[in-house]
């Protein structure tokens, strides 16, 4: 296996991997939705030229009590 950036003949077999994890459509819009901002990072799983996994990383605040953090820079 190996785990590679994701390029852009890749997004309609992201999707497929996405939907078939989480079971719904969700998750494959929301990464979607991200794709175009800055400071995200997504890479794919390949096994005999198939994609057969995705992780995506976004920006986030994660805010605790009066104090937040972004959690990728």
């Amino acid at each position: 296996m190996d785990i590679r950036t994701e390029k852009p003949e890749d997004v309609e077999a992201v999707r497929n991997v996405n939907i078939a994890a989480f079971g719904r459509e969700n998750e494959a819009n929301l990464v979607e939705r991200l794709r175009g901002i800055a400071s995200t990072f997504s890479f794919v799983a390949v096994e005999s030229d198939r994609i057969v996994g995705h992780i995506f990383f976004s920006p986030v605040v994660v805010v605790e009590g009066k104090c937040s953090r972004e959690a990728v820079q």
